[in-house]
């Protein structure tokens, strides 16, 4: 992640754009990892602060993010992972739903919202 950043940094400021350029110029052609190599060797001890300092906050933030789309997900299936498998039957039924879970989460949507109809008329 880190190296995705510099890379950004690198091309949105038009001060290292600049630079981005000389070290074209000077390099040839070479690969993003080579600009981001020239880029930290260039960085001071405080601008190399702040940027692991954003970092540092930008995956805190995705972190954040990725447990509250987990939430969000729960809600829409309406409740835990655990409890779809203890509604299933037999563990192949199981092995079998995983399974579509993970490659076709749409369908497996709407055969769990299918169960959950055929519960609440019973």
């Amino acid at each position: 992640m880190k190296s995705v950043l510099l890379f950004v940094s690198l091309i949105a400021t038009p001060v290292c754009a600049q630079e981005g350029a000389s070290i074209l110029d000077s390099y040839g052609a070479v690969s993003s990892q080579h600009l981001i190599t020239a880029f930290n060797a260039n960085l001071t001890p405080s601008q190399r602060a702040q940027l692991d300092q954003a970092v540092a906050k930008r995956n805190a933030a995705l972190a954040q993010n990725n447990a509250e789309l987990v939430s969000t997900l729960r809600g829409v299936l309406g409740e835990t992972d655990e409890g779809l498998k203890n509604r299933m039957m037999s563990a192949e039924e199981v092995r079998r739903m995983e399974a579509m879970r993970r490659a076709q989460p749409a369908r497996y949507l709407h055969l769990m919202n299918k169960k959950k109809k055929q519960l609440k008329k019973q």
